[in-house]
């Protein structure tokens, strides 16, 4: 009798298993669709993945799910498929490279180099001192940071900061998202740099700015009117009113965020 039960319970799950596989086919394919939708309105694979698992799993509402989905799939995707796909950006869209003059391009396969050289002589250390185990979890470890640092290098070169019609797209790699609306900004000027001999105060004031920049400490600063929520890693959230960003072309990024602010004003006034 037990014997059966178990049978029947075998054929119960592998039925299960089957009906769930040919559900997720057919969701994905809707996934799928509704981002291709969301992709000829913007260019954001990472942000339009998170808002299409939202819209077909979840009744467009982003959770922890959603977030995790994107983000590993997006790692997956700018890692092992770095050459495919175009700079997220329009032709009719303002874009902005940050990654050039901070010399994250060329750092980042020094940095890659050393993590291979690392995962190598690490797993055959503990090969040799441990056993085979932990140095296979230790090198699939390795080997997903490694993966997470080429994503990210990929990704801030394919993801620029664009200037859309209404509001600043930035983006950080697969670090840092956010879309701030032109009116929701006060100010956005050059980063002054701190004389040897400012008192402490000011330069306690100028490290408690954020930056959200590759290597340096930036060289755009931007006030908003109100705090803006950055999107992180896996839906991870920092919210400030004043940051710093890396541009490459500060002054023609400067000047073209004034213009948009001041149509604004003049619109309001009109």
């Amino acid at each position: 009798m037990l014997l059966d039960a178990l049978k029947y319970l075998g054929y119960a799950m592998l039925t299960f298993e089957i009906v769930f596989a040919l559900y997720s086919l057919k969701k994905l394919k809707e996934v799928v669709t509704r981002y291709k939708i969301l992709d000829a309105k913007k260019r954001d694979f990472l942000l339009n993945l998170r808002q299409s698992f939202a819209d077909i799993f979840f009744k467009g509402r982003i959770n922890a799910i959603t977030n995790i989905l994107s983000f590993e799939t997006a790692m997956l995707r700018y890692a092992l498929f770095f050459w495919q796909g175009n700079t997220e950006s329009t032709q009719h869209e303002e874009a902005y490279t940050t990654h050039k003059s901070s010399g994250y391009g060329s750092l980042m396969p020094i940095l890659l180099a050393v993590v291979v050289v690392e995962l190598i002589g690490v797993h055959f250390l503990l090969l040799y001192l441990v056993n085979i185990t932990v140095a296979t979890v230790v090198t699939i470890l390795s080997a997903y940071r490694m993966l997470a640092l080429l994503a990210d290098c990929v990704a801030i070169i394919k993801r620029p900061i664009v200037l859309r019609q209404d509001h600043l797209a930035f983006r950080l790699g697969i670090r840092w998202n956010v879309e701030i609306p032109y009116s929701a900004i006060s100010s956005v000027s050059l980063l002054q740099k701190v004389p040897q001999s400012r008192n402490e105060e000011g330069l306690q004031h100028q490290e408690a700015v954020p930056s959200f920049s590759t290597l340096s400490a930036g060289n755009v600063v931007i006030a908003c009117h109100t705090e803006i929520p950055f999107l992180g890693y896996y839906g991870r959230k920092k919210i400030v009113k004043v940051f710093t960003i890396s541009v490459d072309n500060p002054s023609a990024f400067i000047k073209s965020i004034s213009t948009k602010i001041a149509d604004i004003h003049v619109g309001e006034l009109v």
